[in-house]
């Protein structure tokens, strides 16, 4: 299998057409333009959808969803108070200027602590000005429309609990058995990853079963990582659904 890491598109870039003719006679395949999708679609996977790089620490992704489900509420949360705040402060600066103080300055003088004498060209002194023009002076209306989307956040009722599912190797074992099963109409049968002791030996290329030798072939070539606990746990789950 060639991997060229930094192509063009700035992912690893597979020669299909290659790897197809060294597994056609191993695996009796014969549709190489199905193939060729199914390689791009697992390069897809482990490029978009894999985190970090494969000698990083595996990521305790149920800490992550909790953390990242804590951060969620706090700007749900925080938008709707700042949208309350914003309604508020309008509000106060609407009566100020149009009722209560009316740019008067004695009662802008006794109000702030500015001198309205001082000769500001008929402006409000720089350090008020901005009731003059708070509407002018930010995007309001566009700020107002963004914590409302985040205000409006449709976070779950309740998190989840235990461990997280592998998301980017069940999408490649669907992939996979799509074109398996589905295109080469070949039986997707697990047999030696039913057994702890095959499991531990941590290859799929070393069991004697096709379908697993394949996937463990092409899941090595296209980059999408797994450990075979991780794997005989993704197939039961994509086969029950």
């Amino acid at each position: 299998m060639e991997l060229i890491p930094d192509g063009p598109s700035g992912r690893p870039e597979i020669h299909a057409s290659k790897l197809f003719e060294r597994m056609r006679t191993a695996f009796k395949l014969q549709h190489e333009a199905d193939f060729d999708a199914l390689v791009e679609a697992l390069v897809e996977i482990s490029c978009a959808e894999q985190r970090g790089e494969p000698e990083d620490p595996k990521p305790n992704f149920s800490d992550l969803r909790s953390r990242g489900r804590e951060l969620a509420l706090a700007m749900r949360d925080h938008a709707a108070s700042a949208l309350a705040s914003l309604s508020t402060i309008e509000e106060a600066l609407r009566q100020f200027n149009d009722d209560i103080v009316m740019r008067d300055s004695a009662l802008l003088e006794a109000v702030f602590d500015v001198d309205m004498a001082a000769d500001n060209g008929g402006y409000l002194p720089p350090s008020i000005n901005v009731l003059s023009r708070f509407y002018g002076s930010a995007d309001w209306e566009g700020t107002r429309e963004a914590l409302q989307e985040f205000a409006s956040f449709p976070i779950r009722q309740t998190s989840a609990r235990g461990p997280m599912p592998n998301a980017p190797l069940r999408n490649a074992l669907k992939a996979c058995r799509r074109y398996w099963r589905n295109i080469e109409g070949k039986a997707w049968i697990m047999v030696g990853l039913r057994k702890q002791e095959e499991r531990n030996r941590g290859d799929l290329c070393d069991l004697s079963n096709d379908c697993e030798v394949f996937l463990g072939a092409i899941l090595r070539a296209t980059g999408v990582r797994y450990s075979l606990q991780d794997l005989a746990s993704a197939w039961k789950a994509i086969d029950r659904e």
